[in-house]
């Protein structure tokens, strides 16, 4: 399926049994998992997330924190990429559940 929540837009997120998200560890990332598990939540889909392009400790922190028990596994940044700078994009982040 496409990136972002559009796949949503159909039915077709309904006809399986689990949706695995591959998400980087950024906010842009994280929210929208938080889409995804707000719609999944409403039909009874299961999501599992893949964490991607991880660098380091805290990565993986943030995706812990912020998907929780969804994170089935992750993936490293390859060698010889230029690890993005996160920490700072990181810092302003607050994020606010809601709850149906």
């Amino acid at each position: 399926m496409t990136a972002g929540a559009d796949a949503f837009a159909s039915g077709l997120f309904t006809r399986f049994d689990i949706t695995f998200l591959v998400a980087e560890p950024t906010r842009k990332g994280v929210s929208v998992y938080h889409q995804y598990r707000d719609h999944a939540r409403e039909f009874g889909i299961r999501l599992a997330v893949i964490g991607n392009k991880i660098t380091g400790e805290d990565d993986l922190l943030f995706l812990k924190e912020e998907v929780g028990d969804d994170l089935l596994t992750h993936l490293v940044q390859s060698p010889g990429s230029a690890p993005p700078n996160r920490a700072a994009s990181r810092a302003s982040w607050s994020h606010t559940t809601t709850t149906p």
